[in-house]
């Protein structure tokens, strides 16, 4: 299976954290059971917001710099980031991805085990069903 990311509609996420989310894989598009694999294109000066999953995320940064941002024990850990960085959120840690650059940050997104859709990740699955 070839997935083409460019065919792949995406849902806008509004403001404060202007984003677009393209799902590729997951169970509710019948073509992966195990994982929810997606794409996050952050754009310049904005971010994913503060938010966890009860599942592992592995980002890899495809385009963009930024921070990642894990809050351990009530503290902010920032670290840098650029493209060919993985970044990692063990399930139910408080994380966020900032771009700080002037171009867009692409992030490519692995939640193992999957996760349930809601909210605007909900809303990109449908539209591909379509």
């Amino acid at each position: 299976m070839v997935i083409n990311i460019k065919d792949v509609p995406g849902v806008k996420v509004p403001a404060p954290n202007n984003r677009v989310l393209k799902t590729l894989m997951c169970p509710e598009l019948d073509n992966c059971d195990e994982h929810t694999i997606l794409i996050s294109i952050i754009e310049s000066d904005s971010s994913t917001g503060v938010h966890t999953h009860e599942a592992a995320e592995y980002m890899y940064v495809a385009t963009g710099r930024g921070e990642a941002v894990t809050i351990e024990d009530g503290e902010e850990v920032v670290e840098p980031i650029e493209p060919d960085c993985l970044i990692y959120a063990p399930e139910g840690v408080e994380h966020d991805v900032r771009n700080l650059g002037d171009e867009t940050l692409k992030l490519f997104c692995v939640y193992t085990p999957a996760i349930e859709a809601e909210g605007k990740f909900l809303e990109s699955i449908e539209i591909q069903k379509k």
